[in-house]
């Protein structure tokens, strides 16, 4: 199919590679990424009623709303969770998205009494996802694979600074201590230690948030 279309698009460099290594000529490949729409996703949006639903008005939130697969890692920052507690134990954990691993990681909070600190908030409708995504201090990708995130981008756009794993798609918008931190995929100690940093830091959270809605507008 790629040797014979007329034209290819895709959103990313990734995925450009990809379809070039397939045959696909790369005159024909036109590389657009996800748009944002920064009428709905913004650094304006409040997110108080969300906080004030989980009753985190005053914490710090890491916020991650990727599906419950084993190719999202989830569990890797689900890992983290209690050394991160350890040393920051006002910090909180919200957790979109369902599927196969959910019960998994349910399991995991409970045998761990970490009820407290993380919460599932399910699947979550795109209408509602700018005011999730303001109410979060730091959002999270540990993904093995992506294209261009779209829920990345979101995040951007929201002026959030961002932890993700270091695989293509990421390292097209992320770069390492400018407007986020790239941590090894499956790393638990990284992503803690990440985290840690911008949960220690305010001013480092702002500094990478206001890059972050500049590349993406």
């Amino acid at each position: 199919v790629l040797k014979r279309a007329d034209a290819v698009i895709v959103d990313g460099v990734v995925q450009k590679q990809a379809a070039i290594e397939l045959g696909c000529d790369p005159r024909k490949i036109v590389s657009f990424p996800w748009a944002v729409d920064l009428e709905r996703f913004n650094p304006k949006v409040s997110g108080e009623r969300i906080r004030k639903s989980l009753g985190w008005e005053e914490n710090p939130i890491i916020f991650c709303t990727r599906w419950h697969k084993p190719i999202y890692g989830v569990k890797y920052l689900l890992y983290a969770v209690p050394e991160i507690i350890r040393e920051h134990p006002n910090a909180r954990f919200m957790l979109g998205g369902c599927g196969p691993q959910t019960d998994e990681f349910k399991g995991f909070v409970a045998e761990k009494r970490l009820e407290k600190y993380v919460k599932f908030v399910g699947k979550i409708p795109h209408e509602e996802m700018p005011e999730y995504m303001a109410a979060c201090d730091i959002y999270v990708s540990p993904s093995f694979s992506d294209g261009t995130s779209a829920s990345l981008l979101e995040a951007m756009a929201c002026s959030k600074p961002v932890v993700v794993s270091d695989i293509p798609g990421n390292l097209e918008w992320i770069t390492n201590g400018e407007n986020g931190f790239i941590v090894t995929k499956a790393d638990i100690g990284a992503l803690a230690k990440a985290n840690l940093e911008l949960l220690r830091d305010e001013d480092l959270r702002k500094e990478f948030g206001v890059r972050n809605f500049e590349i993406v507008k």
